[in-house]
C-alpha cells in the first residue's frame, strides 16, 4: 500500500499545484498536525474554560497546523485580572509551545521542513479482529480476535515536508512500518482538499468514536472545510458549520474483495458554547453483482433501504451517530457530552443505540493546574433483527481493516468507564487515562479477549528547547489470562532551513478574529 500511496501523493502534487493561482489561497497549505498530538487535548481544555469555541475544538481531528496556532492565539487573548485570565495563561503556554516545536510558516512559496525521530516499541497480545466465516448450516461464524506478535525493538522515522504555491506535501515513514503517512493538500477558497495516506476521528468522545476514531491511518482521498461557513437566511441559526468528507478502497473485507468506505462528518455551533455533530461512515460495494456501485444501489444505501431488488444488505454496513457537546458554569467551568449511535443505521436508533456520556472541567478547585474528565460508554447486544455491532456477514471483517478497528477500541458490545486527567505546566505536559471495560459475547474480541478488563495510559510531552521535543506513551489492558500493552519513549529532533521565529504570544490576539463570546 505504501508505494501506492507515496504515487498518489506525486502525482496529486503536480495536479494541484499546477491549479490557477488564483482558485488557490496565499502562502503554503500547512500540514496536518499529529493525529495524536497534544494540542487536542488543549484546545479541548481551553474549549472548557471558555477561551475557545466548543464546536471549533471538537472540529473533526486532526487539524492543520495554522488552525491550531490560529485557535490557540486566539484564546491567549491580552491580560486581565478576571476569571479568564488563568484560562489565558495557560492558553499562551501551549502557544509558546507549539510555535517552538512548529515555528510560524515562511511566507508564500517554496518551503521545506523536516522532523526526525526515534525510540522503541515494545507490545505483547493485542486486540485485532477476526474474519467470519460460513458455518455449518450457512450461519457465520465470527472466530474472534487473533492475537499480534510482540514487536519489540527500536524505530525510527522521518517526516519531510514541501510546500509550492497554494500546495503542501507531507511524507511520514521508517522502521518497521514504511510509509506511515503521506498526503498532499491544497486549498481552494473554503475548501481543503487533500490525498493519500492520513488519520481522521469524528466525535465529541475523549477514548474515541463510535463511528470513525483517528488510531488507524487511510488510504484515502479528503475534502474539507478550510475555515467554518455560514448558512444563509433562517439557517443562520444553525450558526457555525464546518464539514468533512473521506473516500476509500479497502483491499477486503472478508470474502468481499475491495469493498469502498466513505465517511462524512457535519459540526454545527448554534453558540460558542454549544455544537452538535453528526457523523457518518459506510462500508460497501465490492464482490458480485449485489454489491454493484450504482447511483440506485447508492441512493438506497443513503435512505436507509436494505433489502430491495438488486441490492442486499450485504451491499453496506453503515455506523451513524449523533453527538452533543455543551459548555455551562454553575460557578466552575465545566463540559458535557453526549453520543448517540447506531450500527446499520435504519430503526436501530431505537432498538440498539449506543452512547456516550462524559463531563469534564478544565480545573479541579484547590488544584487548578488540574484537569478532569469522566467518560461512560455503552454499546449494546443484538436485538430486534439487527445484527451485532461492529459485524456484519457478508462484510466479514467487521468495523475494521485489515484487523485495526475503525471505530471505538472497546469494539462492540460491552461497557467502559474512563477517568481522563492532565497537567501542564510550563514546558512539561503529563496526562492519562484510567478505565474499566466489560466486553461481552458479542464483542468483536471475544472470546478471547472477552469478560472484565483493566488498563489505562500515560502520556508526557516535555519540550526541551526550539527544534526538540521528548515524548512517552505507555498503554496496557489486562483481563482474564490475556494482557495487551505498549510503549513507546522517543526524541523529536526539527532540522530544515532558518524559519522566522514564533510570534510574539503577547500580542497573538492582534492578528487573528477574535471569537465574540471571549470578548
Amino acid at each position: 500500500m505504501a508505494p501506492r500511496t507515496a504515487l498518489w501523493c506525486v502525482i496529486a502534487a503536480g495536479v494541484l499545484g499546477s491549479a490557477p493561482a488564483r482558485a488557490q489561497s496565499a502562502g503554503v497549505t500547512e500540514p496536518f498536525v499529529d493525529a495524536h498530538h497534544w494540542t487536542r487535548d488543549a484546545l479541548r481544555r481551553l474549549a472548557m474554560s471558555g477561551e475557545v469555541d466548543v464546536g471549533a475544538a471538537l472540529d473533526a481531528w486532526p487539524l492543520r497546523r495554522s488552525e491550531v496556532r490560529a485557535l490557540l492565539r486566539e484564546a491567549a487573548g491580552p491580560e486581565a485580572h478576571d476569571a479568564r485570565e488563568r484560562g489565558r495563561r495557560f492558553a499562551r503556554a501551549a502557544l509558546r509551545a507549539f510555535e517552538r516545536e512548529y515555528p510560524a510558516p515562511l511566507d508564500a512559496g517554496v518551503r521545506a521542513d523536516a522532523r526526525l525521530r526515534s525510540g522503541w516499541t515494545e507490545t505483547s497480545g493485542g486486540l485485532r479482529g477476526g474474519t467470519s466465516r460460513r458455518g455449518p448450516g450457512g450461519a457465520w461464524v465470527y472466530p474472534g480476535p487473533l492475537p499480534a506478535p510482540a514487536v519489540p525493538g527500536p524505530h525510527a522515522s522521518v517526516t519531510a515536508e514541501a510546500g509550492w504555491r497554494g500546495t503542501g506535501l507531507s511524507l511520514a515513514g521508517g522502521t518497521p512500518d514504511a510509509l506511515t503517512e503521506g498526503y498532499v493538500a491544497a486549498r481552494a477558497g473554503p475548501i481543503d482538499a487533500w490525498l493519500g495516506r492520513r488519520s481522521i476521528g469524528f466525535g465529541a468522545g475523549t477514548g474515541g468514536d463510535l463511528v470513525l476514531s483517528p488510531a488507524h491511518a487511510l488510504d484515502a482521498f479528503g475534502l474539507r472545510t478550510s475555515r467554518p461557513l455560514e448558512l444563509p437566511g433562517p439557517l443562520d441559526a444553525l450558526g457555525d458549520v464546518r464539514g468533512t468528507l473521506v473516500l476509500s478502497q479497502f483491499a477486503r473485507s472478508g470474502d468481499v474483495r475491495a469493498p469502498w468506505f466513505a465517511a462524512a462528518s457535519l459540526r454545527l455551533s448554534p453558540a460558542p458554547g454549544f455544537t452538535i455533530g453528526l457523523h457518518r461512515a459506510t462500508l460497501f460495494g465490492g464482490g458480485d453483482s449485489t454489491r454493484a456501485i450504482s447511483a440506485r444501489n447508492i441512493a438506497l444505501m443513503a435512505l436507509g433501504l436494505t433489502s430491495q431488488l438488486g441490492k442486499d444488505s450485504g451491499f453496506e454496513n453503515q455506523v451513524a451517530s449523533i453527538d452533543v457537546a455543551w459548555r455551562f458554569d454553575p460557578g466552575w467551568p465545566l463540559m458535557a457530552w453526549a453520543a448517540l449511535a447506531a450500527d446499520d443505521v435504519g430503526f436501530s436508533f431505537l432498538t440498539t443505540a449506543a452512547t456516550i456520556v462524559g463531563l469534564g472541567t478544565p480545573a479541579v478547585p484547590g488544584v487548578p493546574g488540574l484537569a478532569l474528565g469522566v467518560e461512560v460508554v455503552r454499546i449494546p447486544g443484538s436485538c430486534c433483527g439487527h445484527p451485532p455491532w461492529y459485524r456484519h456477514g457478508d462484510l466479514g471483517e467487521g468495523w475494521t481493516e485489515e484487523g485495526r478497528l475503525l471505530g471505538h477500541p472497546l469494539a462492540g458490545h460491552g461497557r467502559e468507564v474512563a477517568l481522563d486527567w492532565e497537567i501542564a505546566h510550563g514546558p512539561v505536559r503529563l496526562g492519562g487515562r484510567l478505565l474499566t471495560r466489560a466486553r461481552n459475547q458479542e464483542n468483536l474480541f471475544s472470546p478471547d479477549h472477552g469478560g472484565s478488563s483493566r488498563g489505562g495510559s500515560l502520556h508526557a510531552v516535555l519540550h526541551t528547547g526550539s527544534s526538540t521535543l521528548l515524548r512517552l506513551a505507555i498503554e496496557g489492558e489486562r483481563g482474564n489470562g490475556w494482557q495487551a500493552w505498549s510503549g513507546d519513549l522517543g526524541l523529536q529532533l526539527r532540522v530544515g532551513p532558518a524559519s522566522r521565529a514564533p510570534a510574539a504570544t503577547e500580542n497573538a490576539h492582534a492578528d487573528v478574529r477574535r471569537n465574540p463570546a471571549i470578548t
